[in-house]
């Protein structure tokens, strides 16, 4: 794996110029945002799709926390496949909104409640609502992995990442012992 050098990860901190507060940072600020992409990002490409989708879709200059939210929210490696916006599903978003019916079983031992869901319509959903009284039953929406290629080609990639911080963070704890 190829990582970023530090004149490459300057480039890309150099390109956040333009966003409000970037001169306040100053010479240890931006060393601080070039040690966390020279850490975090894969290669120059992951980098900058990073930054471009920040200074595309933010209005403010990241800190190093949400730089490094926004390098693991980042592929390391750009899709091959693309959004389908004609999916009937997910307009190409990779995920679509599902509704449950949320029931609370009491526990033999009345203090704790056990719940158990049940994937329903939109239709039922709405039937549902008015009916259901919310301290045992509820109905609620969330969103889940579209069926489409292109939603499981986004879980496929989040669960590898998981496994991937999952795989850190147990060496970094074997380390610490």
């Amino acid at each position: 794996m190829h990582k970023l050098t530090a004149a490459q990860a300057t480039r890309q901190v150099n390109r956040l110029s333009g966003l409000p507060r970037f001169a306040e940072l100053g010479k240890p600020g931006i060393a601080e945002m070039v040690r966390v992409l020279c850490d975090r990002a894969s290669d120059e490409d992951h980098a900058e799709r990073t930054v471009t989708r920040w200074i595309d879709t933010s209005k403010w200059l990241p800190s190093c926390a949400e730089l490094v939210e926004a390098l693991d929210a980042t592929p390391e490696k750009a899709l091959s496949l693309k959004p389908n916006w004609e999916c009937e599903h997910c307009q190409g978003s990779a995920y679509e909104r599902i509704w449950l019916l949320v029931t609370y079983v009491r526990h033999p031992s009345g203090h704790q409640k056990e719940c158990e869901e049940k994937e329903i319509t939109a239709e039922v959903a709405q039937q549902l609502m008015n009916e259901v009284d919310g301290h045992f039953q509820k109905v609620c929406s969330a969103v889940k992995y579209c069926r489409c290629k292109f939603g499981q080609e986004i879980k496929r990639l989040r669960l590898i990442k998981m496994a991937e911080n999952e795989d850190k963070a147990h060496r970094g704890s074997k380390r610490e012992k």
